[in-house]
């Protein structure tokens, strides 16, 4: 990202925010609407903590409209990446280090007794070139600060700042997001409860003067297992997780793939 980027030839695009939620598909948000990929629902099976959170063994792990008003909002309005999928087949850890570091030293979460792996991560790329990042963590291993040598930094900051640093339009070219574990959309918690603290998040942003000069990005960051959904049939490993994108170029929604 440059200083003096643009997107469509608009508004200069000074900020990136990325909010980054927890372990679902797109079948699981967004099922058949408006045509998208999707796998058919007969082929989707809940595991046991999905049937907790939605409504039974039996379903088909896709919520209602309702339920996930949130994320349908955000699709009606902005861009929905509806070919984004996951880099690793779960679970979360190595997902997190492949957004943030492209690469991943694990393909399962670290086990407690082990060390924290440590590489290079978009914000040493960025602070490299002299731009500026911060973590808003809902959790004290939240984001960036899996990484060890970024803990220290005066970078690193409770979610909370967020909405004040956005409301008063404060913020450096990247900020990563994280919510509490509780309202990550984790389940089994149900998922209005991320919503509802994703709502919290965006509407800061948009209330405040940077949003016009912003592109954020909503994902989730894997989609588990192959009973909760799969990308195409050539590439068995692949899952196809939700990707809500909103740049500063006005227009009709989109849907596209990557």
């Amino acid at each position: 990202m440059h200083r003096s980027s643009a997107v469509g030839g608009l508004c200069p695009l000074k900020h990136v925010v990325v909010v980054v939620m927890e372990n679902h598909t797109f079948d699981n948000y967004f099922g058949r609407d408006r045509g998208r990929d999707c796998c058919p629902a007969a082929t989707l099976g809940c595991l046991p903590t999905h049937a907790r959170a939605l409504r039974g063994p039996a379903c088909a792990c896709r919520y209602g409209p309702h339920e996930v008003a949130v994320a349908r909002a955000l699709a009606r309005q902005y861009a929905l990446g509806s070919r984004y999928f996951s880099e690793v087949a779960g679970p979360s850890d190595p997902n997190h280090w492949m957004l943030m570091c492209a690469q991943s030293p694990l393909v399962r979460n670290r086990f407690p007794w082990e060390p924290w792996p440590d590489m290079t991560s978009i914000a040493d790329r960025l602070e490299a070139a002299g731009l500026q990042w911060r973590n808003y963590r809902g959790r004290p291993r939240g984001g960036l600060a899996m990484l060890p040598h970024l803990r220290a930094s005066t970078r690193q900051r409770p979610w909370q700042d967020f909405l004040r640093d956005a409301r008063r339009g404060d913020l450096p070219h990247l900020s990563w997001v994280t919510p509490p574990f509780a309202r990550s959309d984790h389940p089994p918690a149900p998922p209005w409860w991320g919503g509802g603290w994703l709502a919290e998040v965006l509407c800061a942003l948009g209330a405040g003067p940077a949003w016009r000069h912003t592109a954020a990005f909503v994902v989730w960051d894997h989609a588990r297992r192959r009973a909760e959904g799969q990308g195409p049939p050539r590439s068995p490993r692949r899952r196809q997780v939700p990707l809500a994108a909103r740049t500063p170029s006005p227009g009709p929604p989109v849907v596209w793939g990557v």
